[in-house]
């Protein structure tokens, strides 16, 4: 199966937010984003992380799924260093679910991707809420992650590889997700 692209773009505002230089770190604010694709299309959106510690946090709210019989609504929010081809982060698959799929639920998975292998973990499963919901992925200095998903969250070592240099990524396919209120602190 071959992925279609829509965008792939990393904005000028997105790469230029405000730095407060808050005495935990280096905070940076970012402007939300709206994702809205077609089925079997994804939009991503990234920014630079330099240093070992790192924090991105904001809310995600789904505004909408596509129903596709070969595509799955998904928003990602992961940590990236494409050279050496390293990523890890949370993945929210939504779906729909009852009698008539009136409701919807998100299933919060953790994700490494390490070269060509890449290995899942269902964290849990929670309804989708109207007005969003809280995310976070943290590394500390010494390659601990935490990706947390409103309650839900899972701790790793998966961060033990990854450079001080780095990116965070915000990605959806097949719906349209809202990402608001993103913030990013390095330490």
């Amino acid at each position: 199966m071959k992925m279609r692209m829509a965008v792939l773009l990393a904005i000028p505002a997105m790469l230029t937010g405000s730095n407060d230089g808050a005495a935990t770190g280096r905070v940076t604010n970012y402007p939300g984003f709206t994702c809205d694709v077609p089925a079997g299309m994804f939009e991503m959106r990234q920014g630079p992380l330099v240093g070992q510690g790192k924090r991105v946090t904001g809310t995600l709210e789904v505004k909408d799924i596509v129903s596709d019989a070969r595509w799955r609504a998904l928003a990602n929010v992961y940590f990236i260093e494409p050279e050496l081809e390293i990523m890890f982060g949370l993945r929210v698959q939504v779906q729909r679910v009852g009698s008539a799929g009136s409701s919807q639920i998100m299933v919060a998975k953790f994700f490494v991707k390490h070269g060509s292998d890449i290995s899942q973990s269902v964290i849990g499963r929670i309804p989708v809420a109207g007005d969003g919901i809280d995310f976070a992925i943290e590394t500390s200095r010494s390659g601990d992650v935490l990706v947390k998903l409103g309650d839900l969250k899972m701790e790793s070592r998966a961060a033990s590889e990854m450079p001080s240099t780095s990116r965070f990524s915000l990605s959806c396919s097949t719906g349209k997700f809202e990402f608001r209120d993103v913030e990013t602190v390095v330490y």
